[in-house]
């Protein structure tokens, strides 16, 4: 008896809803395949399961006994529907990720991984980052920094972005410090600001402790891709007010860069990896969502952990104030 696995959700349903009718809404089935697979079950078992002269229909004392069990059934049921769906839907299912330009560095090796362990998974890499496009269903999955508006959307953490401003070693001895903002009017700023790219000027927040200061800077040459403005600062050709700490934790270590300002710097915004509410009900997508979140956050602690071995412990947590 326990073949006949739609008899028993019917069963399951009648017993909750006390309605063939309700029944049959729930699912999705007509009020004559509810009333025959009712009176077929009651037959196999040879005993009344509902008492239809009440409305709602009363369970007996048969049916109380039985119910655990036939809702233990429907459950696993649908635990394996779910599971051979999600197995269905992985088959040639191809994920779209949209992700910056200076993370291309950390990306391949992660989408070749986990591509590695899901061989029915395919990947397609956007760049760059647009916010618009994403809205217009163009990525699955989105790479943000800072505090965005998307609706209907879920956001997982991939950590902090920290930002630290540099220039080359050579730089500075030929163009001396500089240990304000304010002193970036006198030298060739470099930025990456994607999202004002229109404008003529870009505002930078600094902040040094519980001090801020906001100015506007007339930058020269400006792209969204970080890695130009980091050539273009490991090349001597000016300062980049705010470079990513990812980006840039490298030419830290081996000394070709170095932090400018005085502890001056932009300060840090959270992370995260963003999808549509309805991708998040997939389970392969759910499940590559969250494992390239976390991995992206390992990332940026390791990151961070270099930063220190460097600099220090409060060179760090200065940076990381918001």
């Amino acid at each position: 008896m326990a073949d006949d696995i739609e008899s028993w959700e019917i069963f399951v349903s009648l017993y909750k809803t006390g309605s063939i009718g309700l029944t049959a809404q729930e699912l999705n089935v007509d009020a004559p395949t509810v009333s025959k697979k009712i009176s077929v079950l009651e037959k196999k078992l040879g005993r009344c399961l509902f008492d239809r002269r009440s409305r709602p229909f009363a369970p007996t004392v048969d049916a109380v006994e039985i119910y655990d069990n036939a809702r233990e059934i429907v459950n696993h049921r649908k635990k394996i529907s779910a599971f051979i769906s999600d197995k269905q839907n992985e088959n040639g299912a191809i994920i779209r990720v949209m992700q910056g330009n200076s993370y291309r560095r950390y990306a391949a090796a992660l989408a070749f991984n986990y591509q590695r362990e899901h061989p029915n998974l395919r990947f397609n890499f956007v760049s760059p980052i647009d916010i618009q496009d994403f809205l217009d269903r163009k990525a699955d999955l989105i790479a943000i920094s800072g505090e965005i508006n998307l609706p209907n959307c879920v956001f997982l953490s991939r950590g902090r972005m920290i930002f630290i401003p540099v220039a080359s070693p050579n730089y500075l001895k030929e163009n001396g410090p500089l240990d304000h903002p304010k002193d970036l009017t006198n030298h060739y700023v470099f930025s990456n600001g994607f999202i004002d790219r229109f404008s003529s000027h870009l505002s930078y927040p600094f902040k040094k402790k519980d001090r801020l200061w906001t100015m506007t800077v007339t930058d020269r040459i400006r792209c969204s891709n970080v890695e130009f403005s980091k050539t273009a600062a490991l090349q001597g050709l000016g300062v980049c007010p705010s470079l990513p700490l990812f980006c840039c934790i490298d030419e830290l270590e081996a000394g070709t860069l170095v932090p400018i300002l005085d502890g001056w710097h932009r300060p840090s915004v959270p992370n995260y990896v963003v999808c549509r509410r309805e991708d998040w009900k997939l389970k392969y997508f759910r499940e590559f969502a969250t494992w390239y979140a976390d991995q992206q956050k390992d990332i940026q602690c390791k990151c961070e952990e270099r930063l220190v071995k460097v600099f220090g412990q409060d060179f760090l947590d200065n940076l990381a104030e918001n």
